[in-house]
């Protein structure tokens, strides 16, 4: 498996280092958690989305998790968590999380050792949602 930086490299290297392109990073990982994540963990991230109280265990607070890691946010295990290859038993599987294949591709799935420009494309723009979550939800840690 590619290490966390690697990945972060390849799906953002197109990204601009400008302002604006952190500006826009931002709001995007930021519609991607209010999109599939604030049912779940809140539109704040406190665990207290409007079906957390359906569940056995509830939603993780996510604004604490550099607090509960000796003040180091925990990208790698955030981005694996998203991504289905660390288990979360709220999230499903990791052949289908909750939120269906949209955090997972067919050069994951399959194992494709080789893949074609298309699954390469592909491969990349999944990194790319998963990484505008990861850092988003960096950006939204308690003090």
């Amino acid at each position: 498996m590619p290490s966390f930086k690697k990945i972060a490299i390849a799906a953002l290297g197109v990204v601009l280092t400008t302002g604006a392109g952190a500006l826009a990073q931002d709001a995007i990982g930021k519609d991607e958690f209010q999109q599939r994540c604030a049912a779940c963990h809140g539109m704040d991230g406190r665990g207290d989305g409007v079906v957390a109280g359906l569940f056995a265990l509830p939603p993780k607070n996510l604004v604490g998790l550099s607090k509960a890691n000796d003040g180091v946010f925990p990208r790698e295990r955030v981005y694996n968590s998203i991504a289905g290859t660390h288990k979360i038993a709220g999230h499903g599987s990791s052949e289908m999380p909750l939120w269906g294949r949209y955090f997972t591709d067919e050069v994951r799935r399959k194992g494709i050792a080789d893949p074609t420009p298309m699954q390469k494309a592909e491969s990349d723009i999944v990194r790319g949602r998963i990484l505008s979550l990861v850092y988003y939800i960096e950006s939204i840690q308690a003090e």
